[in-house]
């Protein structure tokens, strides 16, 4: 790499950080997942170890919180070094973040041959607009973009060693759980790189063990400790029943965050009487949503309580009974709804500070959610304010890089990157199916696909310009 480059590469590096930490300080962001990881961390610290007890309640053991375990372990050292300050996490993953940037780039520029496209590729990775704004926030999702960078750039070499893939999965599966989808675009480029059956099979079971052995200690500790062995869905907790009726209920009808935020995030917390997911969809007619509606009143009476168990029951019976009456509307159009949240909904703040907080009231928030896309055109236009724009600017420029991507996808030249590129997209529709199936609507799900994207459409394009500039000196 030339001095020039490796100036520009460190000196972009270094700004974005300190942007970053500008950033976050002026934006800070705590979501109701950062109790669970800050509880967890406290306890390991307490020596309560990896458990949602509150001080004073009796210490249950849990799997990892809303994630894996490695997260909060990630906290209670920062805590243990640094003490109890948010910004040091801040802080540490960024510079986490940063490094995983310059080894990706290292690996970029080997590929690069062109300066100037070098330098856009820096401000491309280093300031994306649908990964950027989450270095802000006290989750996971700075950690796991830190980790598939570091994965990524080391997919882009030709000789991959399988321990260290391997190692690479299981750090990620520990901070988050469904990083185990990264394992379909690696499945994908061991089976279309490799010719014999015999070493497809050998690599694959390779990393499985490698993840396996990772794991068994956690799972062991699991076994010992009484708990379920692998992960669950609920808290494992004194005073808490997870309503798997009720979960079920809700899967017949939620489309969207909102409606699933309003309908689930006070079922964790044993606060029924919070519970607001608006005034439609949830019913199929106006029988079903007075019988829905007053068990909803009687589950109020019983705040702060474990859920009753002949409430969840209620809830089961009505699930079953939706999912068996329109088969075609639980497996199909609700489904197709969830894409289109997913996608297409502009009310989606992709991490920026432009969520419409005390602008609008959860009530609000969801009924603008439930509009049609020309209901949705129409509000925009009578509610203009700073953030709608904001929101339908960041959401254009989303749509714009999905086109591109899906454009390069489609275009039928062979150039050398067309295995990788094939395996990211193959990754964004796992991730897309695996969040309409299990109902996870949030955009931050995605980060990590928009962060393969950005690379992947680095890569194609570089190897237009190589082509290009290899005709032009044929020709002269």
């Amino acid at each position: 790499m030339k001095i020039s480059n490796k100036l520009y590469l460190i000196t972009i590096i270094i700004s974005a950080f300190l942007i970053k930490l500008y950033f976050a300080h002026n934006y800070p962001i705590i979501t109701g997942d950062w109790e669970s990881y800050d509880t967890i961390a406290n306890n390991i610290l307490n020596g309560c170890g990896v458990s949602l007890s509150l001080d004073g309640d009796p210490c249950i053991k849990h799997f990892g919180g809303n994630q894996g375990p490695g997260y909060p372990f990630f906290i209670s050292i920062i805590y243990f070094f640094l003490g109890k300050n948010t910004l040091n996490i801040i802080l540490v993953q960024n510079i986490i973040l940063a490094i995983s940037q310059l080894y990706l780039l290292s690996k970029l520029r080997k590929k690069i041959l062109n300066d100037k496209f070098f330098l856009f590729s820096i401000l491309i990775i280093c300031f994306s607009p649908l990964v950027f704004p989450w270095s802000r926030f006290l989750l996971t999702e700075p950690i796991i973009i830190s980790i598939t960078y570091f994965l990524m750039g080391y997919l882009i070499n030709k000789k991959r060693n399988i321990l260290f893939i391997g190692l690479i999965l299981s750090i990620g599966t520990y901070i988050r759980l469904d990083f185990i989808l990264i394992i379909v675009p690696l499945f994908y480029l061991i089976l279309i790189e490799n010719k014999k059956k015999n070493l497809i099979l050998k690599k694959f079971i390779q990393i499985i063990l490698i993840v396996g052995i990772a794991w068994s200690p956690w799972l062991v500790r699991n076994y010992y400790a009484g708990i379920d062995i692998f992960p669950t869905g609920y808290h494992q907790k004194a005073n808490f029943y997870y309503p798997k009726g009720y979960v079920k209920w809700t899967s017949t009808w939620v489309t969207n965050s909102y409606q699933r935020a309003g309908a689930l995030n006070h079922i964790m917390t044993n606060k029924y009487s919070n519970i607001n997911f608006g005034d439609r969809y949830y019913f199929k007619d106006k029988k079903e949503k007075k019988v829905i509606d007053e068990i909803l009143q009687n589950l109020k009476n019983y705040d702060n309580k474990s859920f009753p168990l002949e409430i969840d029951k209620k809830f089961e019976k009505i699930a079953t009974e939706n999912i068996n009456y329109n088969k075609i509307n639980y497996y199909i159009l609700i489904p197709s709804k969830r894409f289109l949240n997913i996608i297409f909904n502009f009310t989606n703040s992709n991490g920026w500070p432009i969520e419409f907080g005390s602008a609008f009231s959860q009530e609000e928030r969801i009924k603008i959610s439930e509009l049609g896309i020309l209901e949705k055109a129409i509000f925009a236009i009578k509610n203009l304010n700073k953030k709608i724009f904001y929101k339908i600017m960041i959401n254009s420029y989303k749509m714009f890089v999905l086109i591109i991507f899906l454009g390069l996808l489609i275009y039928k030249k062979k150039i050398s990157t067309d295995n990788l590129y094939t395996s990211i997209f193959f990754y964004f529709i796992t991730k897309l199916i695996f969040m309409i199936t299990f109902n996870y609507t949030e955009i931050r799900y995605l980060v990590t696909c928009f962060a393969l994207i950005d690379i992947a459409i680095i890569l194609k394009l570089n190897d237009f310009l190589k082509k290009n500039l290899n005709r032009k000196k044929f020709y002269s």
